[in-house]
């Protein structure tokens, strides 16, 4: 009897084993994943959702190649195997074809692939015609007739019951339509009859309905393991001094308080970008001319206005500041500016006060700021439009005027126009709707309306500005030609840096004899963020760190992750405006909580790379949490639309992979056969169990005779 057991469970066991090392085996032979994917995933807010998701299990659909709309219309009116899921080119990626194949949801389409040709679309941008309508100062969006981004189709905020991915690779995309070519595009009338390549897409979204109930449902408190359905978008802001403020000398060389200087009442001048980008697919974010070329255009500013103040003889008034600042999550309703002046408002920007603190940093709030200047989209060549309000407010109006009349004079050569009480969707919008004597300037490369065809989209890359590397050193800019995007910003950082100092130094101009320019900076810094995050001034930067070869994505991302880019933006603020301590080694290089308002960091130092043992860098440079207040107040009115409520769903996995799906009558049959082997495997058990002593009779019960 113990045999016989010992034999069914090692029966058992052995067959499990074969299951779990065969089945993964199995499965592979019957997909065949696609790993150069996309997906398009879904956002949260306080009113609604928008974006995709599949099936919990995964969608699965016929593979069907679409390159017209004539495609489309007779794969709907004429397909027999469906649900399909098309594999169409960019430029049928369209809101009146989207349109029309989710309203064939799910009888005929169970999913939509987009295929990342070489030949483009004329444009292509998913936001809104009014970027940010909810977070915009009233009239924003009247004040351009036919919207600040006409081409806008809006995709990026509707809803599809189905999955959205895009095929990036080349090899790719040729493994799908050889599956198709192979099996589904002949007799397309007939394909119900026959086996038919298909494909799956997995892109679950947990989050449901809009952000306060994704929220309400993740804190629920249960004795199980937590649930998280949706996190609230954010990331970090960037922000620092040019000059000390509070009771610090200018010229600090180590990390010990040295000469009192009380600047705790400077007027701040804010010198503003913004660093995220977005699209319809995850990662995918290039932001070439947004947020990129003004994102180079403030880092550019910022090196050269610190090297005028280090070169000049002239003494820089402690009465004005220059505070930089790179806000991330604006593409969502400005979450980053948003937070800001919130934290200045309830006195808590920079940083909150701490009686532990020995040397507290002085609070800025919106009364401080003397004037704002924020760099937009600037990727039109020898075109700069500046966009601000008129005031009421004397000394508001006076610090416009004094700007706009500088520059003018610094641009000589370049067509600067003005555009009076209209502000184009930017981060200046936070400043404004909380207090309307903020004197703001929004520099841009458009009028009325963007020129950028491909806003927010995976076109807004290198070749949407021109962008062409030419690796120059500070020696070398001759061989950058002059009708370059490199030029462009190059001169017009030059020209902001130069109307800056002017500021500072009480109207005076910086010496003729000193010669400055950014050509060779640009030229590197365009390379950093276009092309490849391993770069010359990313590596001084830094120490040591491994810097990927390819582009890092935009993407606001969520709260509780701090994004590659935001850090090394950051790091290279803090190398440029910076300060090297020659006479500080290593051990020596670290924060001291008594002054919060320096950031020590040991990097590399050296953009010509002689240097490998590193130096330390003092700065003012910090990071400072980009995250919606609304998540942060108790019963926050989620409709009221007062702050960003974005949130991003929770998912699994976001797979594709493609497979051969049997015909129905394969199917039917399949099933008939297994339906009926069933039932004679029950049939054979019955009549086995009810024989089993004459089936399996030992005879060990029978008594022997003797003859």
């Amino acid at each position: 009897m113990f045999f016989k057991y010992f034999y069914f469970i090692s029966c058992i066991f052995i067959g499990i084993y074969i299951d779990t090392t065969n089945g993964g085996m199995t499965k592979d032979k019957m997909y065949e994943k696609i790993d150069g994917n996309a997906a398009c995933f879904r956002r949260l807010n306080g009113t609604h959702q928008v974006g995709c998701t599949s099936r919990r299990q995964g969608s699965t659909g016929i593979v069907h190649i679409a390159n017209t709309p004539a495609d489309i219309d007779s794969l709907l009116k004429n397909g027999t195997a469906g649900p399909y899921m098309p594999l169409i080119p960019p430029q049928l990626f369209t809101r009146d074809i989207l349109t029309k194949l989710k309203n064939h949801f799910p009888e005929q389409i169970s999913g939509v692939i987009m295929r990342n040709d070489t030949t483009i679309p004329m444009d292509f941008s998913h936001d809104y015609q009014c970027p940010n309508p909810r977070s915009s100062l009233n009239g924003t969006c009247d004040a351009a007739s036919g919207g600040w981004n006409p081409l806008g189709s809006g995709l990026l905020f509707e809803e599809f019951p189905f999955p959205i991915f895009l095929i990036t690779n080349d090899t790719d995309v040729k493994k799908i339509t050889d599956c198709y070519e192979k099996f589904n595009s002949f007799d397309f009338f007939n394909q119900r009859f026959r086996s038919l390549c298909a494909i799956e897409l997995k892109a679950f979204m947990f989050a449901t309905t809009d952000s306060k109930t994704c929220i309400r449902r993740t804190n629920i408190v249960n004795n199980l393991k937590p649930v998280k359905f949706c996190d609230p978008l954010g990331d970090q802001n960037v922000y620092g001094l040019l000059l000390p403020r509070g009771n610090y000398s200018i010229n600090d060389t180590d990390n010990k308080p040295a000469e009192v200087v009380d600047n705790k009442s400077s007027e701040v001048i804010v010198v503003a970008t913004r660093l995220d980008d977005t699209s319809m697919f995850d990662g995918v974010t290039p932001g070439a001319s947004s947020p990129i070329s003004g994102l180079v255009t403030l880092l550019s500013t910022a090196y050269l206005l610190k090297q005028m103040i280090n070169s000049s003889d002239s003494t820089v008034s402690p009465k004005k500041n220059i505070l930089f600042v790179i806000f991330n999550g604006e593409s969502y309703d400005y979450i980053g500016s948003q937070r800001i002046v919130y934290d200045m408002n309830q006195n808590k920007f920079p940083m909150e006060y701490d009686s532990s603190i020995k040397y507290n940093v002085p609070n800025i709030t919106l009364d401080d700021i003397s004037l704002f200047i924020e760099l937009s989209q600037l990727s039109v060549i020898d075109n700069l439009n500046m966009f601000h309000m008129e005031y009421t407010n004397t000394t508001s109006q006076t610090n416009i005027d004094n700007f706009i009349s500088t520059m003018k004079k610094n641009l000589i050569k370049m067509t600067v126009n003005e555009t009076k009480n209209t502000i184009p969707p930017s981060s200046l919008q936070s400043f404004l709707i909380n207090n309307t004597n903020v004197p703001g300037v929004v520099l841009a490369d458009h009028n009325m309306q963007f020129h950028n065809k491909y806003y927010h989209s995976i076109y807004d890359n290198a070749a949407n500005i021109q962008f062409t590397y030419y690796n120059s050193s500070l020696n070398q800019t001759s061989i950058i030609p002059p009708n370059t995007i490199q030029s462009h910003l190059s001169t017009v950082s030059v020209a902001l840096a130069k109307t800056l100092f002017e500021i500072l130094n009480d109207g005076k101009s910086v010496q003729p004899a000193q010669q400055f320019d950014t050509l060779a900076l640009t030229d590197e810094l365009l390379y950093c963020y276009l092309i490849s995050p391993n770069c010359k001034i990313f590596r001084a930067a830094t120490f040591q760190e491994v810097l990927k070869d390819t582009q890092l994505p935009l993407y606001v991302g969520v709260d509780e992750w701090l994004n590659s880019i935001t850090t090394v933006t950051g790091y290279t603020l803090a190398y440029f405006i910076g300060d090297i301590l020659p006479n500080v080694n290593k051990p020596s290089c670290v924060f001291n909580p008594q002054m919060p308002l320096f950031r020590f960091q040991w990097v590399n130092g050296d953009i010509n790379e002689s240097n490998t043992t590193g130096v330390c860098l003092k700065s003012t440079v910090h990071f400072t949490r980009a995250k919606s207040p609304a998540f942060d107040i108790e019963d926050y009115d989620w409709t009221s639309g007062q702050y960003s409520t974005w949130t991003e769903s929770i998912w699994k996995e976001l797979t594709v992979q493609i497979f051969l799906k049997p015909s129905a009558q394969h199917e039917n049959i399949t099933i008939t056969i297994g339906t009926v082997v069933l039932v004679l495997s029950f049939i054979v058990v019955y009549i086995t169990n009810k024989r089993a002593d004459v089936l399996f009779n030992t005879n060990s019960n029978i008594i022997g005779t003797s003859c």
